[in-house]
């Protein structure tokens, strides 16, 4: 009776682990689908947004019907309240279990955003004129800040590979546990 208690009270313990074990797994797997994967793809949009409004501004320098530069220029002027809105997105849906690296990334990005906007001052005007030679210097010296720019998204763009690596390392390791003890209650 002794052998048959102490071989109910393993198995107990054992599907209480496992449950705990599980529920972890469920946790991480909900984390990594919820928010890990979605903040990834957001980054990945903004950075493709961003990348698409700076060849749309300088396809803007090719055209010479000023009609078609207005249609280039109203176009990257929605695209430039597109990112702004994907940005917003982005910060609120930072909780407050975000990281301080996160929060400066952030930062840094509403930054270069800015300055890149600032930097911009005069391009639209100038274009829909037609007057290249004033737009296409103010363009091409907004290099350094599209440079930071991009930069700041790329640091947030690590920071969220880091989160699907962190994931998937907690992930890992909570099956393997589960493995383990399985294999250890099986052969007891």
């Amino acid at each position: 009776a002794l052998v048959f208690s102490a071989f109910i009270a393993i198995i107990i313990a054992l599907g209480v682990f496992l449950m705990s074990e599980l529920s972890v797994i469920r946790a991480g797997v909900l984390n990594f689908s919820d928010s890990t994967v979605p903040s990834l793809l957001s980054v990945d949009e903004i950075v493709f947004e961003v990348s698409y409004v700076r060849r749309t501004q300088y396809a803007i320098l090719t055209y010479s019907d000023l009609q078609q530069i207005r249609k280039r220029v109203d176009k990257a002027d929605q695209q430039n309240h597109h990112i702004e809105t994907l940005l917003d997105a982005y910060k609120a849906s930072v909780g407050s279990d975000a990281t301080e690296h996160e929060r400066q990334a952030l930062r840094d990005i509403t930054q270069a955003w800015g300055n890149y906007q600032k930097a911009l001052n005069g391009f639209a005007e100038a274009a829909v004129k037609g007057d290249f030679d004033t737009a296409q210097p103010i363009l091409a010296g907004t290099f350094n800040e599209f440079n930071d720019l991009t930069a700041a998204l790329e640091e947030l763009k690590e920071i969220n590979l880091g989160f699907v690596k962190r994931n998937r390392t907690d992930m890992l390791a909570s099956t393997d546990r589960v493995t383990t003890m399985s294999f250890a209650a099986v052969s007891a």
